[in-house]
């Protein structure tokens, strides 16, 4: 007997359910986290504003008490004095005078005496000293020599008899069209009171020196009566609507000192702390939720698969099953298992039936579409959020060509539709495909904006394959992405042309690199006002085989593009650091700068090669200069600080290339560890007729100036260009009107070497 056919059996899974819940307690947890965070942040804020009200309100009480002090002191040594000279006017007048002139604050406006010869109701002599204005803008004192004044009435005169010994405080009260707030004292003698000592100050004085001048906008403060609660002085009316308000006691009236906060900005920002843990939250929330979604599908299809691979092994053997398997297999060949559209193989089959439809006379044509924003979704929302927004996209396109062609998915966020359509007809439906594409769609919760580049090829005689029709369509969509993107463009033999071209020259420039063809061309930079030679800077020059020394213009933007700008300025350090030594023997005072490129700044290793360079060629970091550009600092202002940093350690300057004319952040620029500032030759070359570039110019010297930088002026041409960053302060100056760059055996024929 033959062995025993393997009995099947069934293989079982069992979703781990047990996650979810811990994906909620996790939720939770995140969610209190975020809250508790979001309370200690309104707590702090409002601790901190309260502090903040507080300090002032004790500078505003120590200034009040400290004028209450000195003028009780004065009141108090008055009254002492004052006593014994009530029948001496002259010896009066002049102790007031001299008290007066003794007083140690300006504050003080005038101090007085009023004498009580027999009786409160007659009218007595008054001796008062105070601040004039002179006609010519000085400020004197005058007397208000004696003269019968009717005081006894005066609540001030009646306070001060009332308490005799103990200073007293009156205002703020209106005399001769001023308000005042004085410090009165009985002046006795012999035990009985025989007049009265004032101290005074003007009202506006008091509140503007004491009070008013320690006040941040949107803050009231006022002095309240501690017996009635009645406002004695204020700063100005309180018009906020939402204020915190705080109090403190002075120390020598008795009364209390308030300020009254205007709170609308912190309970703001605590609103908006409020919305965002809100946000924050429900962002959690919302998050768990799809990853509890795509957790069930996961372990849904994991379940199908498992089911899948019993039916499939139950039913091996039946003849049925296997022609059903192989049509499958057939049509994932042919089909995208994201979107369901076909694939590339499907569409280049497409594209070789509509090459022979196009010999019979029926037009087509190809539009290839790349998203363009698509890898933004990938990096801030995930692969599966991409994955839904490719759906997405494949529906917005077949609703865009229905009934008039096929839509491919060929791979990554790239589609081809090939239509029948008419050369005039095939703008108009790229058209259509970009409006479709255009629209935002909504995507876990969001709005996504997407757009697309398309190149768009018409199927004609000079195609006899596919892949001919998918290459140059490929062309003319990155043909609309050099045109600024969310276009579309329509292939023709000069973009092969130019694609052709550029290939040349990637080739040329790898070459080059390779065959040291790069040099570099020195151009002078010179003292504006002495005009003595101070520096050199190195400009980079290709002499390609064929063509002659060719200028930085004709092949840096492409080589920056292409990544061969780290080899460019490789090559350009190592040999400037070579001519180091002819270059400074002939100029020993002078220095040297080098450009560098945004993408050689972002190398992690930038500090570390340079000195290795430098080491290698016995040049003093001292001697070197980098010039970088605002754009390539901005690009990722982090590292390229750390990077300036580290040179900067090493003793390499760095300056601040054609500054005005990139991306400027003067948030940044304090921070940087920079040297110099290039003043761009797009406001050096107007001057000095243009007066906008005049005050740009003057506006970056002045700049400079503050944070302890020298300025060069770039393309200077003319004298008058010369005479005008002369006036304005510019340090050095370089341009055509002294040299343009030059080979090193040029520079060093200066001199005669």
């Amino acid at each position: 007997m033959g062995p025993e056919a393997p009995v099947y059996q069934a293989r079982e899974y069992r979703p781990p359910w047990f996650w979810l819940p811990i994906l909620g307690v996790a939720a939770l947890a995140a969610t209190l986290l975020v809250v508790a965070n979001a309370r200690s942040r309104v707590v702090q804020n409002e601790t901190q504003f309260r502090s903040a009200q507080q300090v002032r309100l004790h500078e505003i009480e120590t200034r009040i008490d400290d004028y209450f002090g000195k003028a009780i002191q004065l009141v108090s040594t008055g009254a002492q004095t004052l006593a014994n000279v009530r029948d001496d006017p002259a010896a009066a007048e002049r102790l007031v005078t001299e008290l007066f002139l003794s007083r140690s604050t300006p504050q003080i406006h005038d101090v007085g005496v009023s004498y009580q010869p027999y009786s409160f109701s007659s009218s007595v002599k008054y001796f008062c000293v105070y601040d004039w204005a002179a006609p010519d803008g000085s400020v004197r004192q005058g007397l208000r020599n004696p003269r019968t004044i009717p005081y006894t009435t005066a609540q001030w005169y009646r306070r001060a008899l009332e308490t005799p010994g103990e200073p007293r405080f009156d205002g703020p009260y209106d005399a001769e069209g001023k308000s005042y707030i004085s410090t009165v004292l009985a002046v006795e003698r012999g035990g009985r009171a025989v007049g009265v000592m004032t101290v005074d100050t003007l009202t506006a004085t008091f509140v503007g020196e004491n009070m008013r001048a320690m006040l941040v906008p949107g803050d009231v403060g006022w002095i309240e009566s501690s017996s009635r609660g009645r406002r004695l002085l204020e700063t100005s009316a309180n018009s906020a609507q939402d204020v915190i308000d705080g109090r403190i006691p002075l120390r020598y009236t008795g009364a209390f000192i308030h300020l009254a906060s205007d709170a609308s900005a912190l309970h703001a920002a605590n609103a908006r702390m409020i919305t965002a843990t809100t946000v924050i939250a429900l962002v959690i929330w919302l998050g768990t939720g799809l990853l509890a979604f795509t957790l069930i599908q996961v372990w849904r299809a994991r379940q199908n698969a498992v089911r899948l691979e019993n039916d499939r092994s139950r039913l091996e053997s039946e003849i049925a099953v296997g022609k059903r398997v192989e049509a499958e297999l057939r049509k994932a060949a042919y089909t995208d298992t994201l979107t369901g559209l076909p694939n590339r193989a499907a569409f280049l089959e497409s594209a070789s039936e509509a090459i022979d439809a196009n010999a019979r006379g029926e037009g087509y044509a190809v539009f290839f579409i790349d998203l363009d924003r698509f890898n933004k979704v990938n990096e801030t929302m995930g692969h599966l959020a991409g994955d839904e927004l490719l759906k997405t996209i494949a529906v917005r396109l077949r609703d865009a060509v229905t009934g008039r062609g096929m839509i491919a998915r060929l791979g990554g966020d790239e589609f081809v539709v090939l239509a029948p359509v008419r050369p005039s007809g095939a703008g108009t439906l790229a058209e259509s495909l970009l409006s479709a594409l255009h629209e935002p769609m909504l995507l876990a919760g969001r709005l996504v904006y997407i757009g697309a580049s398309i190149g768009v090829v018409v199927v004609d005689d000079a195609y006899a394959r596919p892949e001919e029709l998918l290459r140059d369509a490929d062309t003319a969509m990155y043909e609309a992405k050099r045109r600024g993107r969310a276009c579309f463009a329509v292939f023709d033999t000069a973009m092969r042309s130019r694609v052709a071209a550029e290939s040349d020259l990637e080739s040329d420039l790898r070459r080059a690199i390779e065959r040291h063809e790069f040099v570099p061309y020195y151009q002078p930079i010179f003292d504006a006002r002495s005009e003595a030679l101070v520096s050199f800077e190195a400009l980079v020059r290709w002499r390609r085989p064929g063509s002659g020394v060719v200028g930085a213009a004709d092949f840096i933007g492409y080589a920056e593009r292409s990544g061969l700008i780290d080899g460019i300025d490789a090559s350009v350090l190592e040999d400037v650091c070579h001519d180091a030594g002819a270059l400074f023997a002939s100029f020993p005072n002078a220095s040297v700068a080098v450009n560098v490129s945004a993408a050689h700044l972002a190398a992690p290793n930038l500090a570390d090669s340079i000195g290795t360079v430098l080491r290698a060629n016995g040049v003093s970091p001292q001697k070197l200069k980098l010039e970088i550009t605002e754009t390539a600092i901005m690009r990722n202002a982090d590292q390229a600080r750390s990077t300036l940093e580290a040179l900067r350690r090493n003793g390499v300057q760095i300056v601040l290339d054609d500054f005005g004319a990139g991306q400027s952040s003067l948030g940044y620029l304090h921070r940087l560890p920079i040297a110099g500032l290039k003043i761009d030759r797009s406001f050096v070359s107007p001057l000095p007729a243009d007066v906008s570039a005049v005050a740009i110019v003057r506006s970056i010297v002045a700049l400079a100036q503050a944070l302890g930088l020298y300025t060069v002026a770039e393309g200077v041409e003319t004298a008058e260009q010369l005479e005008t960053i002369r006036a304005l302060g510019v340090h050095n100056a370089q341009g055509f009107y002294f040299s343009p760059a030059v080979a090193l055996h040029a520079v060093l024929a200066l001199t005669g070497t």
